[in-house]
């Protein structure tokens, strides 16, 4: 009797694995590559002209930044010591450079930003103190958000040190 109930549960699932899709329904819009994919180019489409819209609307007042680097590492360092780097910018664009902000990953790491609009051309720094406390040890990577008035708002710098 057991052996019957286990049979006629096989062939129910079975049956149930073998079931062709009733629509078109049934089958992944990915597969499909029909109507889905279409509505995923058209939204595509219209973000890539909000976007262009918007670069267009801005590109009197934003300009463009390079990074001499944008990783350093600091080497082997002791706890509470005081460690600094400068991150050298320039602005490359046509249009002043504001450093509108910069932010830590940790309160250990403090980043101190230009306060004056850089001039197209010209170069500035960012200084980065780095001061690992009680308890930090081995190798340790901190990051440097950096927003500004560019093309790509958004930039980030990165320390590495091995703490001992």
């Amino acid at each position: 009797m057991k052996y019957i109930a286990l049979l006629i549960g096989m062939i129910g699932l079975i049956s149930c694995s073998t079931k062709e899709p009733e629509s078109n329904s049934d089958v992944s819009p990915f597969a499909a590559g029909g109507k889905y994919e279409q509505e995923l180019s058209k939204e595509l489409e219209t973000f890539q002209k909000e976007e262009e819209a918007t670069r267009k609307a801005n590109e009197d007042k934003l300009t463009d930044i390079e990074f001499e680097e944008k990783d350093f590492d600091f080497g082997r360092i002791r706890v509470e010591s005081q460690n600094e780097h400068f991150f050298v910018i320039k602005n490359t664009g046509k249009k002043p450079l504001i450093i509108e902000n910069v932010q830590a990953s940790c309160g250990c790491t403090t980043p101190i930003k230009p306060e004056k609009p850089i001039p197209p051309g010209q170069k500035d720094s960012i200084k980065v103190q780095f001061s690992p406390f009680q308890g930090m040890s081995g190798l340790i990577e901190k990051t440097v958000t950096v927003k500004t008035n560019t093309f790509i708002p958004v930039n980030q710098l990165f320390i590495l040190a091995t703490v001992e």
